[in-house]
């Protein structure tokens, strides 16, 4: 391998990782705001509608968040 195809070789690695950095900082991103609802329903008293909507909520950050596992698992192959 030459010193070119070398570089193109690294450099396609480093955006790789970056692509795969971004994804985690996105799948942070979801957990941290689960646990501040979750938190707060936890910490708090909550009527029926409230206790639905955190739910709801936790819901839609949980598929993202598994949406972005996918993601980042079809870049580890």
């Amino acid at each position: 391998m030459d010193d070119r195809m070398y570089k193109e070789f690294l450099e396609s690695q480093l955006q790789w990782s970056k692509n795969q950095t971004a994804i985690l900082d996105k799948m942070e991103s979801k957990l941290l705001e689960m646990k501040k609802v979750a938190e707060y329903a936890a910490g708090n008293v909550l009527s029926s509608v409230e206790l639905e909507n955190s739910t709801a909520q936790i819901n839609k950050l949980n598929q993202e968040y598994q949406r972005l596992t996918e993601s980042y698992q079809l870049g580890a192959n």
